[in-house]
């Protein structure tokens, strides 16, 4: 992963590589038996250009440590999941992740809406933009931008380099 990588999934938006290993090295310590299955991978791309890949496949692993949805109920489970991602450099800069945790629930013998509840309670996911609202009476579309501006909002805003404001500034 890409030092500065953004991941969209189900529980908010991961960013950074750091965040991402922690969070595996968590999934890892709550299933250590988990097997991942790849049943399919398709590709497009080159290493000049990068490269998009989409991922199909599932995870099985048994409950054994307090985790995500409470403590552990030595129940055997599969979670299908899709993952898109983007990279550049062998390294991906982003990726879209979509889990079946609702499954997992519901084979952890778990009460779903409970889980919800608890989940939602804890969690403080960034949350997500899907559209910019739309423009306001007397607004005009924005002209194209120049490649500072550019890498200013992408730098700054969208990876939250703010180490990069002092080249800007």
């Amino acid at each position: 992963y890409d030092p500065d990588c953004v991941v969209y999934t189900s529980y908010g938006i991961v960013r950074g590589a750091d965040t991402v290993v922690r969070n595996t090295v968590a999934a890892i310590a709550a299933a250590p038996d988990g097997i991942t299955h790849h049943l399919n991978v398709a590709w497009r791309g080159d290493e000049e250009v990068g490269f998009y890949t989409a991922h199909l496949g599932f995870d099985e692993a048994t409950d054994r440590t307090t985790g995500t949805y409470g403590p552990p109920t030595g129940r055997r489970y599969l979670v299908r999941f899709a993952a898109d991602c983007i990279s550049r450099a062998n390294a991906i800069h982003t990726e879209w992740l979509v889990r079946d945790n609702g499954a997992v629930v519901r084979q952890l013998g778990l009460d779903r809406d409970a889980v919800a509840r608890q989940i939602a309670e804890r969690h403080q996911a960034e949350p997500y933009v899907i559209a910019p609202g739309p423009m306001l009476s007397g607004q005009e579309q924005a002209g194209p931008f120049d490649d500072w501006v550019c890498a200013l909002f992408d730098g700054v805003y969208n990876r939250r380099r703010f180490d990069l404001l002092k080249g800007f500034y």
